[in-house]
């Protein structure tokens, strides 16, 4: 009886290994048509990047920017900052704030970068409050996607108008809607 066992249990191994799956073929690389010249065409994007902290002793801006917005961040700089002291070195340009011979403020504008430096111990709350707004107002200009042309903050107080008699008709529109409602009850 045990050779008979013995001979079942070698049959069935045979067929079991018989059966088995063998490794699939590595299948061969594909051959990329020959289109005559061939070229790479590379194309590079410039992003631009702005780093804005705010602590409680300082408030520090610094931003990178294409070339092209150089024109209109320059145009927000001299129109926010007529009443601080200018200076021009080639195509750099440099304003800053002077109290009890210590710099208060500092602002560089050279090719394609801006910093922004303000000592909030010393500065008055208004001039803070105005460079965090002109901080604010360049992060927008630099990070939109296309150059929209910069007017003055009148422009600023103009959007916020329209935006003010806009809420003031959605506020009318709403308590006619709620007088209709109780009327309804």
């Amino acid at each position: 009886m045990r050779p008979f066992k013995f001979m079942i249990l070698a049959i069935a191994m045979y067929t079991i290994n018989a059966c088995a799956q063998d490794f699939p073929a590595t299948p061969e690389t594909p051959k990329t048509p020959n289109t005559g010249d061939m070229h790479t065409e590379v194309t590079s994007t410039v992003s631009n990047s702005t780093s804005v902290s705010n602590s409680s002793d300082t408030y520090k801006f610094t931003s990178k920017f294409q070339f092209s917005k150089r024109k209109g961040i320059l145009d927000i700089l001299e129109s926010e900052l007529t009443d601080v002291q200018v200076q021009k070195k080639g195509s750099q340009y440099i304003w800053s704030k002077m109290k009890n011979g210590k710099t208060i403020f500092e602002c560089e504008l050279s090719k394609t970068k801006l910093r922004m430096f303000l000592d909030k111990k010393e500065a008055s709350y208004s001039f803070h409050r105005r460079m965090k707004s002109l901080g604010n107002e360049l992060r927008k200009y630099i990070s939109a996607h296309r150059n929209f042309n910069y007017t003055a903050s009148s422009s600023s107080v103009g959007d916020a108008q329209a935006r003010v008699d806009r809420a003031k008709e959605e506020l009318q529109r709403s308590l006619k809607n709620l007088e209709k409602t109780k009327r309804k009850q």
